[in-house]
């Protein structure tokens, strides 16, 4: 199909059309299409960014081709072992058709399994990224006009990225200071502190004060293996609902599935990516327990 925009409503193919685009490892262009996104088939949805560009991770921007992100549509993980990372689609435009397109004939040719893991590893979109990407220069200036076109980047998002960006490559390559990063925010712990809320779906907590988070956090502005982000900063002080707990992920490069503790998810807070110029992969923020505080249960649990 033509090239895709945002806001645009689509439609998913069929099953048989999407497969027939696939390879011996059930990709396109290296991205596999997973048995989670089964369910999407055959049904309508508004793009909601173009994800030419994205980012992996320990990786710097990537570029993708033909691909967008559709409102709303997020791994369940139901066929990767229950992986809580949420992490959104990725859909190639070969995938998608204009509303109204009537649906093509084809053999079902491709594999009638889609993979789930790759000998040792597991395989998804985000341990395939770096496959089903290319590097990206920072000084293509071109990215952030399309960025201004077909993401759903706030332009002053993307001019503070671009300024975060040149401060930090001025920190570590003129003046070899990387504790001077935008997002380095240490504090005092040789060893961290844990939390166990046991907070569930639909309860209501308040994020800590800034001063009490950093307190909780080692040299390098880590609890327990994990970085608190400056871009988590603004959410200090406010309250929010817990959409889901997060026992375990795949990392992206690895492959590996970690398991996780006393960590959750918080309704409608993901990441700008400021330190990663912005890119729009929009992935959930984890929050430690020991950063929160309950206010209220859930509707319907027991006091």
């Amino acid at each position: 199909m033509d090239r895709v925009r945002r806001g645009e409503w689509v439609e998913v193919r069929s099953e048989a059309e999407i497969l027939a685009t696939l390879d011996d490892r059930g990709t396109l262009d290296g991205l596999p299409f997973m048995p989670e996104m089964r369910r999407f088939c055959g049904r309508r949805f508004r793009v909601k960014s173009r994800a030419d560009r994205t980012v992996v991770e320990k990786l710097s921007v990537r570029r993708m081709t033909n691909a967008v992100h559709l409102d709303h549509l997020r791994c369940d993980g139901a066929q990767h072992d229950g992986c809580c990372r949420g992490c959104l689609l990725f859909w190639k435009e070969d995938w998608l058709r204009p509303v109204g397109e009537p649906p093509a004939q084809v053999a079902a040719s491709a594999p009638a399994a889609l993979p789930t893991t790759d000998g040792q590893r597991y395989l998804c979109q985000a341990t395939e990224l770096t496959r089903a990407t290319q590097h990206l220069p920072a000084y293509d200036l071109r990215q952030f006009l399309r960025a201004l076109w077909g993401e759903d980047t706030r332009p002053l998002d993307l001019l503070r990225a671009m300024v975060i960006f040149v401060r930090d490559t001025l920190a570590w390559r003129l003046f070899h200071r990387p504790h001077w990063e935008w997002n380095f925010l240490p504090g005092p712990c040789d060893r961290t502190p844990a939390g166990d809320l046991n907070l569930q779906p639909g309860e209501r907590v308040r994020v800590k004060s800034k001063e009490e988070i950093l307190a909780t956090l080692d040299g390098r502005g880590w609890n327990r293996g994990m970085e608190f982000s400056r871009e988590m900063l603004e959410h200090c002080g406010k309250e929010y609902t817990v959409l889901r707990r997060v026992e375990r992920i795949i990392r992206d490069r690895s492959g590996e599935m970690v398991p996780m503790r006393d960590t959750v998810m918080l309704e409608g807070l993901v990441y700008k990516d400021l330190v990663r110029l912005a890119a729009p992969r929009a992935e959930y923020m984890f929050w430690r327990e020991c950063w929160l505080e309950r206010i209220s249960a859930r509707p319907g649990s027991a006091a």
